[in-house]
Parts: structure tokens; C-alpha cells; sequence
């Protein structure tokens, strides 16, 4: 009988300090992990902004969660959402079947205008009015693509089935179109608000360069603060809430 209570109250002490364990074992404070690219993300001074770096701060501020900024190449980033050992988060991702198997995303922060294709100015071999289809079947034309990067599950798709000739690189969009000027590619595909932003941060002109708009593109994809599941669903769920009543995304 003795035995059978000093089980019981060992257990019950086991249960009360994992559960202790558990509640204070929520992230005292978050990294948010970023990359240069203008409009979007950029370093100017001390400060951090950009039009989904914005939201996300404000977010923070409101609900008083701490956290601090970070420079982060995008594909190292991914490596730290999978082994999901810190606080980590990113700015400005888009949220896909397999992100979301080894990562948390809180609601919108930014919806893009429909993605383009940027080409040289000199290369017509792209028209305005085309087809995504079209494009991808022609085989001259290599297009750039970062690697392990979500152009937005509809636009994946679609790379996936036409197949076109591939040029992958795991630099940063700024040094992408430096690939683009010296030929190492011939067009890449992103959203028309950073094109400008993206040339002129190079040290390019956007008159070396021209946009193709597709007849068929869908959509501007939607990005969002994804973080490593450590970070856990009640900082999601409080981030969310704060940025429901900053960002509203037209439909």
C-alpha cells in the first residue's frame, strides 16, 4: 500500500514539473531572419523596413513579444526552420504543403501583384501577352531559378510539368541579376513592385532590362512570417491576431 503511494505521488510530481517544464518552456525571445532584397527587406542605418518587414515589427511591438533582427540567407534560413532547435522565424515566405510538414506561418503580411518575367532589354524572344505554357516549351530560353525557392505552389506546378532548361543558383535576387546582364541566364520570374528596387540596388539602369507580363499568370501569391514549430502555436496565434488588425489584403 505504502509502495503503491509513493508511486502515485512520484508520478504526480513527474506530471506537475513536466508540465512546468512545458509552459515555461515558450521562446522568451524570437529571431527574425531576413535578406536584402528592396522593397521588401531592407537594412538603412540601424533600422530594418520594407514593406513586409513593417507589419511583422508592429506585430512584435503590439503584443510585446521580444525579438531581435537578423541577416540571413534565405536557403539558411530554411535549414534552421527544419532542425527546429531555436526561436526562428522568416519574413516574407510563401506557404506551400511541404513548408508546412516542419514550419508554423501566421496569417498574411503581404499580398504581390502577379509575378513577371524580367529579361534583358535587348532579348525579344519573350512577348508581352504570352503564355506561361509558351514560354517554358521553348528550350533556347534558360530560366533562373533560386534553389529550394517557392515561386508559388500554381507557378511550381507548372515549372515541374513544362520542364524548361534550368539554370539554378542559391544567390540572393540582387546578385541574380547580375546572372541575368552577363547571360548566364535568360529571364527569371518575381513580382513587378521589387524589379526597380532590385535593378537599381545592383548598380544596373531598368533600361537595361524590360518586363513580360503573361496572359496567364496567376494571382500575386500571399507571404507570410514562417517559423520553426519551437516557436510555438500561442506566439503564432498572438502575431496573427495583431496582424489581422494591421494588414488588409484586397482579394
Amino acid at each position: 500500500m505504502i509502495k503503491n503511494a509513493l508511486t502515485t505521488v512520484f508520478v504526480i510530481a513527474l506530471v506537475i514539473s513536466f508540465r512546468s517544464w512545458s509552459f515555461s518552456d515558450e521562446c522568451t525571445k524570437v529571431t527574425i531572419h531576413y535578406n536584402e532584397r528592396p522593397p521588401y527587406q531592407i537594412t538603412s542605418g540601424n533600422q530594418v523596413t520594407g514593406i513586409t518587414i513593417d507589419p511583422i515589427a508592429k506585430a512584435f511591438q503590439k503584443t510585446g513579444i521580444p525579438f531581435q533582427w537578423t541577416v540571413t540567407p534565405s536557403k539558411r534560413q530554411m535549414v534552421l526552420f527544419e532542425a527546429n532547435i531555436g526561436c526562428d522565424c522568416g519574413v516574407g515566405w510563401f506557404k506551400n504543403p511541404d513548408r508546412e510538414k516542419f514550419a508554423l506561418f501566421t496569417t498574411v503580411i503581404y499580398k504581390d501583384k502577379p509575378q513577371v518575367a524580367i529579361v534583358r532589354s535587348n532579348d525579344m524572344r519573350l512577348k508581352n501577352g504570352t503564355t506561361i505554357d509558351a514560354a517554358f516549351a521553348n528550350k533556347e530560353l534558360h530560366l533562373l531559378v533560386k534553389d529550394g525557392y517557392s515561386y508559388g505552389a500554381s507557378l511550381d506546378e507548372k515549372i515541374a510539368k513544362g520542364n524548361p532548361p534550368l539554370i539554378k543558383t542559391t544567390v540572393e535576387n540582387v546578385n541574380m541579376i547580375y546572372m541575368l546582364k552577363n547571360e548566364r541566364a535568360d529571364y527569371y520570374i518575381l513580382a513587378p513592385e521589387e524589379a526597380e528596387s532590385l535593378v537599381t540596388s545592383a548598380g544596373l539602369k531598368m533600361n537595361e532590362f524590360r518586363l513580360v507580363s503573361f496572359s496567364d499568370m496567376p494571382p500575386g501569391n500571399e507571404r507570410y512570417l514562417m517559423c520553426s514549430k519551437n516557436v510555438g502555436e500561442n506566439i503564432i496565434k498572438k502575431i496573427s491576431a495583431a496582424l489581422s488588425e494591421i494588414v488588409h489584403v484586397s482579394e
